[in-house]
C-alpha cells in the first residue's frame, strides 16, 4: 500500500542522511504542489507512483499540496530523510530541488519539469514539452473559430504554461495569422470559478475556442462556455475530458504514469542520464494530441501536423 505523508512544514533529521535500503525494496518517495486526486499533472504522476508499487516491488511515500516555496522546500526535505529516489512533480519543485539536493548527496533527486545545479550531481531533470500537443490543438482550434480570437487559460505562471501558451498561439496562427489570443494566468490549476471567471471575461471578449492549461480548474471553463450558450470549443491537457461537453475537441494526453516508471526503472538500473530528458509527441504512449470522437474529421490533420514536428519540418516558437 501507499504510504500517504502528511506535509511536514519542519525540516527534520540532519542532511547526512540517507534512505538507502539495502535490504528491502527501494523507496522512492513523491511530493506533489497539488492534490494526488487533482484530475491533472499532480494525479497523472501520482498514478505511476502507484504503479511502480505493482510492477517493480518498489515501497513509496507520498507528500501532497506543497503550495508555497517553503512546504516544497520542506516536502522534498522530509521525504528525503527515508528515501533513495525522490521526485518533485512540477515545475513548482524546481528551485526546492536546487536548495535540497545539495543537503543529501547520497540521495538521487529528480525534478519533473525542473532545473539542474553545478552542485548538486544527484539532481536529475525529466519532463514533458507540454507546448508540442498544445500546438498541435491550436491547428485544430484554428479550423473552428468563426470569431478569430482564441483563449488560453493557465494556472500557474510556469515555464510549461507560458510554453503551452506560445504554442497554441503558434498553432492557431500557422492557419491563421489573423487569430489573436487572450492568455490569462488564473493563478490556481484547482479552482474552478477562477477558470469560469477567466473564460467568462474572454468569451466576453469574443473568444469561441479555448485551450485549457488546468487540472481540477478546467471544469470552469465548461461551464462558462455552456452558460453563455455561444458556439465554442475547447481543448485541454494531461487527461481526456471528450465525456464532460459535447464541445471538448481534443486533449493533449499525457501518461505521466508511463514516465515514472521509466524515471523509477532508471534509477534501480543506475541509468538515470545526467542531462535533462525531455518528451515532445515523439513517443505517443506518453504524450499526444488526441481528438474527441465527434471531431475525428481532423484524424489527418493531426497526423500531419504531429509527422511535421517529429521530422522538423514544423518549427515551433523559441522554448517549445
Amino acid at each position: 500500500m501507499l504510504l500517504s505523508a502528511s506535509l511536514l512544514l519542519a525540516a527534520c533529521g540532519s542532511s547526512g542522511s540517507t534512505g538507502a535500503s539495502p535490504s528491502g525494496p527501494t523507496k522512492v518517495g513523491m511530493a506533489l504542489a497539488a492534490p494526488k486526486n487533482d484530475g491533472g499533472f499532480a494525479q497523472a504522476h501520482y498514478q505511476g507512483l502507484t504503479q511502480a508499487e505493482k510492477d517493480l516491488k518498489i515501497k513509496g511515500s507520498l507528500v501532497e499540496q506543497a503550495v508555497t516555496p517553503d512546504q516544497r522546500v520542506n516536502a522534498l526535505t522530509s521525504l528525503a530523510q527515508d528515501n533513495e529516489l525522490v521526485i518533485g512533480v512540477g515545475g513548482e519543485f524546481a528551485q526546492a530541488g536546487v536548495q535540497v539536493a545539495p543537503q543529501f548527496p547520497k540521495v538521487t533527486f529528480v525534478i519533473i519539469q525542473g532545473e539542474t545545479a553545478a552542485n548538486a550531481p544527484n539532481l536529475h531533470v525529466y519532463g514533458v514539452r507540454e507546448g508540442v500537443p498544445a500546438y498541435i490543438a491550436g491547428v485544430v482550434l484554428a479550423k473552428l473559430t468563426k470569431t478569430h480570437k482564441a483563449g488560453f487559460i493557465g494556472g500557474e505562471q510556469i515555464p510549461p504554461a507560458t510554453q503551452a501558451s506560445d504554442a497554441f498561439k503558434a498553432g492557431l496562427q500557422s492557419v491563421d495569422p489573423m487569430i489573436t489570443v487572450q492568455s490569462t494566468i488564473v493563478g490556481s490549476f484547482n479552482d474552478p470559478q477562477k477558470g469560469a471567471a477567466a473564460a467568462s471575461a474572454q468569451l466576453a471578449n469574443g473568444a469561441d475556442v479555448f485551450y485549457g492549461y488546468l487540472a481540477a480548474g478546467f471544469p470552469g471553463v465548461l461551464q462558462a462556455i455552456k452558460d453563455s450558450k455561444k458556439d465554442a470549443h475547447a481543448a485541454s491537457n494531461i487527461f481526456p475530458r471528450c465525456d464532460q461537453a459535447p464541445f471538448v475537441v481534443g486533449d493533449s494526453i499525457l501518461n505521466a504514469a508511463a514516465d515514472v516508471v521509466g524515471i523509477i526503472k532508471d534509477f534501480k538500473n543506475k541509468a538515470i542520464p545526467a542531462h535533462p530528458v525531455y518528451h515532445g509527441v515523439e513517443a505517443p504512449d506518453i504524450q499526444r494530441f488526441e481528438l474527441c470522437p465527434g471531431f475525428t474529421q481532423y484524424n489527418d490533420l493531426v497526423k500531419t501536423t504531429t509527422d511535421g514536428i517529429n521530422n522538423g519540418s514544423i518549427k515551433l516558437p523559441n522554448g517549445v
